[in-house]
């Protein structure tokens, strides 16, 4: 049987690996008639493309680094203003080494007075104080912002220059492959015409089987896993269908057994939590509840959203311990006694004095994190 189908395709395809080596001594001579004209513009225009281009990006990136100084982010902006200065450099030396246009020299002196005058306006930037956003604020739309637009015109009429400059070579090549293009149309439809008929014979016992666990992987994409291949067969096609079939049982296994753990692991937290006898409440990266446990839904008024995450106010004044340790400072950890919060239930003066860890992992950093209560309880 393995002999069978090789032997079909074998006959499939050697009228078209015919009909490919005629094309392809036709392609040859075209494109080496082609060839002289796009080397002209990859050689002298693309590349003042691709550096106008690689100059508006890093240009694009380095004013919204000014930004995030604007907004008080100062690491975040000196580290991607620093990281895009040099690209935007690299491209203006490689513009200012392939000057072919009439009128591009001019623009790319342009560019690099602009740009002097740029840099030196964000060195003055970022030798301004953080605190001082109002200062920042002024520099950045009264001067930095005007240059930034600046730049980018000359970077824009470089582009369109040598874009205009492709496409009228572009025309030319088209006009000087128009009559290979000619010769190619009737090969194309007699190689077409064989390729029809040959895929008319092999479709039935070849692509049928193939499109069969195409459609059956697609549907297992998209979450269906009650897929069965029919095994019309016993060639590669046939072991094909039973691998598949094989698969898809193992996978619907899989996800069965993990749906499980799942759902015990949930379960297991749950209940975990619920067995402290001190408030546990745990919180997500946003500050909002994930779970919590009946202690501290009863005394500190957590009421848990079905279907979501519950919105909780921690007393005061620990709402800022807690929007920091989810930021990345350290453990809220108190000992004394005068950082505990002063309850009252059933008529009696509960006693809490509460602790902020943060839930930690080594790839994702800070997940969320978990407010513990030991209470103590007065007679009242």
């Amino acid at each position: 049987m393995l002999r069978t189908l090789r032997s079909r395709l074998l006959l499939g395809i050697a009228p078209l690996l015919a009909v490919m080596v005629a094309l392809g001594l036709w392609a040859v001579v075209m494109f080496y008639r082609l060839g002289g004209n796009i080397d002209v513009i990859l050689r002298e225009n693309y590349r003042s493309v691709l550096a106008a281009q690689g100059m508006r990006e890093a240009l694009e990136r380095m004013d919204s680094a000014i930004l995030f100084g604007v907004g008080g982010q100062e690491a975040r902006a000196r580290e991607q203003f620093r990281e895009s200065r040099p690209v935007f450099e690299k491209n203006l030396a490689i513009e200012r080494g392939n000057i072919t246009l009439p009128g591009e020299e001019r623009m790319a002196g342009d560019l690099t007075a602009h740009y002097a005058r740029y840099i030196e306006l964000s060195d003055g930037f970022f030798a301004l104080p953080p605190s001082d956003v109002e200062g920042r604020t002024r520099l950045y739309f009264g001067r930095l912002q005007p240059a930034f637009k600046r730049i980018k015109d000359r970077a824009d009429g470089v582009l369109h220059i040598n874009e205009r400059a492709m496409e009228r070579k572009d025309r030319q090549a088209r006009m000087a492959a128009a009559s290979s293009i000619r010769g190619m149309v009737v090969a194309l439809i007699g190689a077409t015409a064989i390729a029809t008929l040959i895929a008319l014979l092999l479709s039935r016992s070849i692509l049928g089987p193939i499109r069969a666990v195409t459609l059956s992987a697609r549907a297992m994409a998209r979450g269906d896993l009650e897929q069965v291949v029919p095994v019309l067969s016993h060639d590669e096609l046939g072991e094909l269908a039973d691998a598949f079939n094989t698969m898809a049982r193992r996978i619907r296994e899989f996800q069965q057994a993990g749906t499980a753990k799942l759902l015990r692991a949930q379960k297991t937290a749950q209940a975990t939590i619920d067995s402290f006898p001190d408030p546990v409440v745990v919180l997500d990266p946003s500050g909002s509840v994930e779970r919590s446990n009946p202690s501290a839904r009863r005394l500190l008024g957590v009421v848990p959203v079905e279907g979501g995450a519950a919105p909780w106010k921690p007393p005061d004044p620990l709402g800022p311990r807690l929007i920091g340790v989810l930021r990345g400072d350290a453990d809220y950890l108190p000992t004394s006694f005068e950082h505990t919060i002063d309850l009252r239930e059933d008529g009696h003066e509960r006693h809490l004095l509460p602790r902020i860890l943060a839930i930690r992992d080594e790839s994702e950093g800070t997940l969320g994190a978990a407010w513990s209560s030991p209470t103590s309880r007065d007679s009242g």
